[in-house]
């Protein structure tokens, strides 16, 4: 399977089957094969005797539900992630198929609120988190990509997707500040920052917040010389930014006004030593040849920084409160 190899797969999960005929989690392996191989028909007849069964937990469902979207029956699809809510309520990966479901039927705002209570079900599934974050960065709301992204980053290491969002959200950084412009600091539409507070209709709103101390924080940098005009953000500016934004967030008294437990965790980094390691960590995609350089220059405080950082993970037991349908 890991070769995309689903024939020879196939055959030997058959011979699986035959020493173990009854083991259910064998069968459910063949039928992933079966449709690596896009034999949807024959994988939708074998789990529809076996999806209910509890052994699977959540995954019998979705993927009985995916065998329908790829033979075109939207409608069975659909039915099928809901009764599996019904069983498993706190499927992050089925609430994951409705918002998809969702978003491929043009409606991103009911895709969000599936994937935004998918994350809070579920806070420790990574792909809901991924979806509201390559969602938002194309929206004028991307400083809730940023967020979303940042926390998937720290759910999913290591993989595929975890390159392609620390280069989307070093991109967002990188097109949302134009130091000596017009438009010095841009992560969110007009409309958006004039918005009022979910909270408090006369208080200053998250948006609006979050952009204002952006370019506080900017405005030190350039002076300090750190940011020069017409230049391209690179990582160690953006480290310094980010590093500048927290100290001013602090200071306004931001952490108390609006909840964020990755502003929280941002500043437990801080408070330990290790931002701006942990924020070339995170961004490490973006300017790969930079990040490169950063670590043979700074190889032994950035080792002894991933032995921490592996003991001390982002906390998502509970739900996660990000901002989007949490201020």
């Amino acid at each position: 399977m890991d070769r995309n190899l689903p024939t020879e797969a196939i055959i030997a999960w058959d011979q699986a089957i035959a020493l173990r005929p009854d083991f259910l989690p064998y069968k459910y392996e063949r039928t992933i094969c079966l449709m690596m191989d896009k034999k949807y028909s024959q994988a939708q007849v074998e789990l529809l005797g076996m999806y209910r069964d509890t052994s699977l937990f959540d995954r019998g469902f979705q993927l009985l539900g995916n065998c329908y979207d790829f033979l075109g029956d939207t409608s069975k699809a659909r039915s099928t992630y809901r009764e599996g809510l019904q069983a498993w309520p706190k499927s992050g990966r089925l609430h994951l198929e409705m918002g998809n479901a969702s978003y491929l039927d043009n409606n991103p705002k009911a895709a969000l609120e599936w994937w935004a209570k998918g994350a809070r079900a579920e806070p420790q599934y990574p792909s809901n988190y991924y979806q509201i974050a390559t969602t938002f960065a194309f929206t004028p709301y991307r400083f809730w990509a940023l967020l979303y992204g940042e926390a998937f980053l720290n759910l999913e290491r290591g993989s595929q997707r975890y390159a392609e969002v620390s280069s989307l959200l070093f991109q967002i950084w990188q097109k949302g500040i134009n130091p000596g412009t017009s438009d010095p600091v841009h992560f969110a539409s007009a409309e958006v920052i004039e918005q009022a507070s979910d909270n408090n209709p006369s208080a200053m709103s998250f948006p609006m917040a979050f952009d204002y101390t952006v370019a506080a924080a900017l405005a030190i940098e350039r002076k300090n010389g750190t940011i020069k005009d017409s230049v391209k953000l690179g990582t160690a500016q953006l480290v310094a930014l980010r590093s500048r934004f927290l100290k001013l967030w602090k200071e306004s008294g931001y952490f108390e006004k609006y909840p964020n437990d990755i502003l929280d965790f941002n500043a437990t980094v801080q408070h330990s030593g290790w931002l701006n390691e942990y924020l070339w960590w995170l961004y490490s995609f973006g300017d790969k040849a930079a990040s490169n350089q950063n670590y043979q220059t700074n190889e032994a405080r950035y080792d002894t920084f991933l032995a921490w950082f592996g003991d001390h993970l982002l906390d998502a037991e509970k739900p996660l409160c990000i901002g989007f349908q949490c201020q």
